[in-house]
């Protein structure tokens, strides 16, 4: 592949203390987590028990990750309390409301493992996967192929019901924010399912969907609503929960833009997944129509003959990702760093502290700029 390189040094803020910060958060969301799986683990084991391999999938599916939704949500409440992180972990019901932002991932995640029929999730198998070799263990009857999808959906469907619970605690104007960010995801999911049907173009209407499944189904889902539900939670002014959401909005475009990146140049151990696995699944990606806007039209029609079929082997993910490499990679960073550009300067225009400011450009950039 060649080799590439872009300068990003305007928007380059240094990491300082940032990750120490993040870490020592994510270790304390973690601990929540795990108290409020135990509580609930006991509360349906005194109503009905809890099958063993639904258990195992359960805490399989929450465990790992990094955190970035309940981070994202107290790096928002930081904003309103002058950047310090430790009184936003200390906001009355935060701890709900991150917890059900994580229980919310972890039921969209195994919810689009099924779609994908992804077999991995973070480098292990993913929950379908897990229920259908535990099918396979009792040899139980039926398929282990079906039973498995959907002994999937509803734990997926468990975990909604876990987040919801969870942000009973909070204020209504917040639970409601959440509702919406919710629907707005399963939009975003079934406008992603829709294009996956159709032959993949690389012409400006195809590039604008690809926006617009991003900003529904990660940027707004994954950054831009949990940034601002966090600021709401602490007590924000409208106006400013409003800023970060138009803030984080384009941050969070980015910060999918890198996702898309990862997902065809990425190392397994790095991101969980197989290197190309985009391709393997043939997501319609910006970085796609970009690639297919930007080839020659008999390398079009070739990445486009390989999207037809069935099933692509090692040579057809390899040849593609040659040809994103070539056409698609460059002008994608270009995109990236537009996107990030603009939710920098969102950012820097707010009336903030400048330790919460400083909070929120360090955060955004550890968020785009990463490798895994």
């Amino acid at each position: 592949m060649r080799n590439h390189s872009h300068s990003r040094s305007r928007y380059h803020v240094p990491m300082s203390q940032i990750s120490d910060t993040l870490d020592h958060a994510a270790t304390i969301i973690d601990t929540t987590l795990a108290h409020i799986l135990e509580e609930t683990q006991k509360y349906f084991s005194d109503i009905a028990g809890f099958p063993v391999e639904f258990l195992d999938s359960l805490y399989a599916s929450v465990n790992g990750g990094k955190r970035f939704r309940a981070l994202s949500a107290l790096v928002g409440a930081s904003v309103t309390v002058d950047g310090d992180f430790d009184r936003a972990i200390n906001v009355k019901h935060m701890s709900h409301l991150t917890t059900a932002l994580e229980f919310y991932q972890a039921a969209a995640l195994i919810h689009d493992d099924v779609v994908d029929h992804s077999p991995t999730r973070r480098g292990r198998p993913s929950a379908h996967r897990l229920f259908a070799h535990a099918h396979d263990d009792e040899a139980w009857l039926g398929s282990s192929d079906t039973f498995g999808e959907s002994g999937a959906i509803l734990l997926g469907d468990f975990l909604l019901a876990c987040a919801e619970r969870e942000m009973t605690y909070c204020p209504a104007k917040v639970a409601e924010h959440f509702a919406s960010m919710a629907g707005e995801v399963a939009l975003g999911q079934y406008l992603d399912l829709r294009s996956a049907q159709q032959e993949p173009q690389g012409d400006s209407e195809a590039l604008e969907l690809a926006h617009t499944i991003i900003r529904l189904k990660s940027a707004r889902y994954s950054v831009a609503h949990p940034v601002s539900l966090g600021a709401q939670l602490a007590g924000a002014p409208d106006e400013t929960v409003q800023q970060l959401l138009n803030a984080f909005e384009p941050i969070g475009i980015a910060f999918q833009l890198r996702d898309d990146h990862l997902g065809v140049f990425g190392q397994l151990g790095d991101t969980g997944k197989p290197s190309g696995g985009d391709i393997i699944e043939r997501k319609r990606t910006a970085l796609l129509s970009l690639t297919l806007a930007h080839a020659p039209d008999h390398v079009s029609d070739t990445i486009r003959s390989i999207y037809r079929q069935d099933t692509l082997s090692a040579g057809d993910v390899e040849a593609v990702t040659e040809f994103v490499d070539a056409y698609g990679r460059d002008p994608h960073e270009v995109l990236i760093e537009r996107f990030y550009a603009q939710g920098i300067s969102v950012i820097e225009k707010m009336h903030l502290p400048s330790h919460a400011r400083k909070l929120c450009e360090e955060f955004a950039h550890l968020l785009v700029w990463r490798t895994q």
